[in-house]
């Protein structure tokens, strides 16, 4: 046992904070759930506009296909154009060249033979003259039919070809089409995704508003409990017991430890009240020196709790008992079973939460114990 002396006051200086509460730990969980959701978001953010940026794109493509349809089909324009043209073209040579054949049908067999009418001519001259031109005419004819065919076949090879092109823009619209849709379903599904990440956000930040909530009810359960001690304590001198016991006989370590630490996420100095001893489930939980029970039962955030006046304005609590074995009143030797170890209020595994207080004041009760062997 020690005195008084070297007992470090609630408002020293703060230690490391080291998650071992309950409560810090939820919203430690909840402040890192509520990151992770942030930071997917904002990655569903970056999706989205480089979905937006492909829509573009592809929206530009679709543009570049629609000028090449209607470029092919300029094109097949002027290639019926030209086709029209070859074809009167031809449909005049050939009118000619039938009432030319008519004519020389009717003029009789010798007529249609360009040397027989050179034989009817009056002087080697007009001969020549009269079988040159027949022979012009059926040359011209020829030629006429020529470039029709010509023209012909070029209007059909443009035309297919126009097909050609038609069929493979229409293609790559479609294409294109179906890709402008598949984006429109990814923004789609992106926006829901949106919507159900800002509803696990405000879940998160109701969660978070709830365990602030509690961790200030605790605070002041704990207050009120100092209060009640300080009052019943105020008329009594200073004495501290000349034993203790140590509080859970099944186990030897102090655990998490009395002292300040920073709240990581109300972002201020918090005083952890006492220490946290860890035990298994119905492990028996002992008065640490001899006493009159003055709380026995559920107090907040403190779960099942028993705390023992030891006179002399000394106090012990212990809290997140599975069971309560002593009421308000009873006085109780040192060792005596008082409770079992369990995980009820704010708690998130068996522990017992053991503190010592002077006057109402917590201390840390490493100054006053010392764990078995």
């Amino acid at each position: 046992m020690v005195g008084l002396a070297g007992l470090p006051a609630a408002g020293q200086e703060p230690g490391p904070a080291t998650g071992d509460e309950a409560l810090i730990g939820q919203l430690e969980e909840v402040t890192s759930a509520e990151g992770a959701a942030l930071a997917e978001l904002a990655s569903i953010d970056g999706q989205i506009v480089g979905l937006d940026a492909t829509i573009a794109t592809v929206g530009a493509q679709v543009t570049d296909a629609q000028l090449r349809v209607a470029a092919a089909e300029a094109a097949l324009v002027v290639t019926a154009e030209t086709e029209a043209a070859a074809a009167a073209t031809y449909v005049g040579e050939q009118d000619r060249l039938v009432a030319r054949v008519v004519s020389l049908y009717v003029a009789g067999p010798g007529a249609v033979d360009p040397g027989q009418l050179a034989l009817a001519a009056d002087s080697p001259t007009e001969a020549l003259t009269i079988r040159t031109y027949g022979e012009a005419v059926v040359q011209r004819t020829q030629d006429l039919v020529d470039q029709y065919e010509v023209a012909e076949r070029a209007a059909e090879a443009s035309i297919a070809a126009a097909d050609v092109a038609r069929a493979a823009v229409a293609s790559e619209r479609d294409a294109l089409q179906g890709e402008l849709d598949r984006l429109d379903g990814l923004r789609g599904e992106t926006v829901l995704v949106r919507a159900r990440q800002q509803e696990v956000g405000a879940e998160l930040a109701a969660r978070r508003a709830a365990l602030e909530a509690e961790i200030l009810a605790q605070d002041a359960e704990a207050d009120a409990i100092g209060e009640l001690l300080a009052a019943r304590q105020a008329t009594v001198d200073l004495a501290l017991p000349l034993a203790w016991t140590w509080p859970v006989p099944s186990a030897a370590r102090l655990g998490s430890p009395f002292g300040n630490r920073l709240h990581p996420v109300l972002n201020y100095v918090r005083l952890h009240r006492g220490a946290d001893i860890g035990c298994a489930t119905g492990a028996d939980i002992v008065a640490t020196a001899p006493g009159e029970v003055i709380i026995a039962g559920t107090r907040g955030g403190y779960g099942e709790t028993v705390v023992i006046d030891h006179g002399g304005k000394v106090a012990t609590l212990m809290a997140h008992n599975s069971a309560v074995l002593v009421a308000v009143g009873d006085l109780v030797p040192a060792g005596q079973v008082v409770a079992r170890c369990g995980s009820t209020g704010l708690s998130t595994g068996p522990h017992s939460h053991f503190e010592v207080r002077i006057e109402g004041t917590p201390v840390d009760p490493a100054q006053v114990l010392t764990p078995p062997g």
